[in-house]
């Protein structure tokens, strides 16, 4: 029996899957078989087809009635995502993306680590890519995460200091949270310890900083917290509707982590389109989190910095590229957030300093339509 099948009884939480799906086929049956493979049975796993017209349907349907089948016309991932969830049943929800996988135990660890983190909204773990595009372990794309994954899971983690953190996080703002360990596993007579991360205070920082819960793969999360930070916004793509919730979530509670890798994400090759587009979604989401959240002013301050440089970057973007309208758009917006900085003056004498020099390689006509002359 697995150490998560011994401490965790079904009795203790029902879990359902939910796998948005568009034109999956030729990857559903393996993410399908991980989720079957888990040491902790959900107690219920929903496809949602995404209007896709390939197999799809066919590869799924040889999994009934394990698996159920439900098909929306395309509207995109977070409308497919809240559609399985009010399909489904359970009182915790996991995301898994239709190329994903999950390694056995995922679902085992963090239903006990909710359990042993009951005012934890939402916990993640540590996941790797895999595929034409396989990058580093999730958590070393990050500073303060590099730093828990690289702990071992045995050993007791006490709470680093504030210059540790800086050092960490270079010249980031560092972050209040604290690292601890529960006992929560037995196995053989022995026990195991995992680490968990509660971030505390100040909950969305983090997530302008390392990125880490923009995997939802990686997520298990109380049905209650969804429903009360109201779900992806199916108005937002290209992983903006992601991390919104995210962060909508951070301002219900403590997030917990586990540090070891119980998840692989299946990566391919970008183009500049669509980390352009990713930059613009996260932008888009920054937005939304400004205008709907009752922020705290020390990180409002920050979500509205971290937009103002989002907002330069595709206005510099899209100077290159000569989308002078987009262009202007995007440096308004930039102009608008960076002004709220106590330091606006030096900002703006910055913002004015990178437009120019981006603007003197242009040709004059690009220069007077950008500045409306």
């Amino acid at each position: 029996m697995r150490p998560g099948q011994q401490r965790v009884s079904p009795a203790a939480a029902t879990v359902a899957v939910v796998i948005p799906a568009w034109n999956a086929g030729r990857w559903i049956a393996a993410t399908l078989d991980s989720v079957l493979a888990q040491s902790y049975r959900p107690l219920d796993i929903v496809v949602v087809d995404d209007g896709s017209t390939d197999d799809t349907a066919a590869v799924v349907a040889r999994y009934a009635p394990t698996v159920r089948y439900l098909h929306q016309r395309n509207q995109g991932q977070a409308a497919a995502r809240n559609h399985g969830v009010s399909a489904s049943r359970g009182e915790f929800i996991a995301f898994l993306d239709s190329d994903d996988l999950w390694l056995p135990d995922k679902l085992a660890h963090q239903v006990a680590l909710l359990h042993a983190c009951p005012g934890a909204p939402l916990a993640f773990c540590n996941y790797v890519g895999f595929g034409e595009l396989a990058g580093p372990p999730g958590f070393s794309r990050g500073p303060v995460l590099a730093r828990l994954a690289s702990q071992p899971v045995d050993a007791r983690i006490t709470a680093p200091s504030t210059d540790s953190l800086r050092q960490a996080q270079g010249e980031q703002q560092c972050f209040p949270f604290a690292l601890s360990c529960e006992l929560i596993e037995q196995s053989k007579g022995r026990t195991a310890v995992t680490t968990r991360l509660l971030i505390a205070e100040d909950q969305v920082t983090p997530l302008l900083d390392d990125l880490f819960c923009q995997v939802p793969s990686t997520w298990l999360l109380r049905r209650t917290a969804f429903e009360q930070a109201g779900g992806f916004d199916p108005t937002l793509r290209h992983g903006g509707e992601d991390w919104l919730l995210a962060a909508r979530l951070a301002l219900l509670g403590p997030f917990a982590c586990d540090s070891r890798i119980l998840a692989q994400r299946r990566e391919f090759p970008t183009s500049h389109s669509r980390n352009t587009d990713a930059l613009a979604g996260l932008t888009d989401a920054l937005q939304r989190l400004l205008s709907g959240a009752e922020l705290p002013a020390a990180i409002r301050q920050q979500v509205a910095d971290r937009l103002a440089v989002q907002a330069l970057n595709l206005g510099l973007a899209a100077l290159r590229t000569h989308e002078c309208t987009r262009a202007r758009d995007w440096l308004a917006l930039a102009w608008h957030h960076g002004a709220a900085r106590p330091a606006a003056q030096r900002w703006k004498h910055r913002l004015r300093c990178l437009i120019g020099g981006a603007l003197s390689y242009g040709p004059v006509a690009l220069r007077r339509r950008l500045l409306g002359t």
